[in-house]
């Protein structure tokens, strides 16, 4: 919320479940607007529709963006770990280490 402004609804939810991430993510655009936030740019276009090809579109920008701001390759996921919920301890690894990278970016 204080970097994209956008409200996520955790209710219910136990702290630090991935489960808690599949719904609110797997379009992709939030994803793609966080690391725009992060630099401007980033993500040249966001898809707006939620038909599943826009959403792997958007999910494989922001895995590229995320890449290209430093998250190293073994802490990525893949676009199904999050578009099918197959993997989301690993979609939240990779959103631990974009927070750790934008740490340590030049400001």
């Amino acid at each position: 919320k204080d970097v994209t402004g956008a409200k996520l609804d955790f209710e219910g939810v136990k702290e630090n479940d991935p489960s808690a991430l599949h719904k609110p993510l797997m379009s992709g655009q939030l994803l793609c607007e966080l690391v725009n936030c992060i630099q401007p740019g980033c993500v040249k276009r966001i898809e707006r529709k939620e038909a599943p090809f826009q959403m792997r579109e958007n999910v494989s920008r922001f895995i590229a963006a995320a890449k290209s701001l430093g998250v190293p390759t073994n802490e990525l996921f893949d676009t199904p770990d999050l578009v099918e919920g197959r993997n989301l301890r690993q979609v939240q690894i990779c959103l631990y280490a974009l927070g750790r990278a934008c740490f340590n970016m030049e400001q």
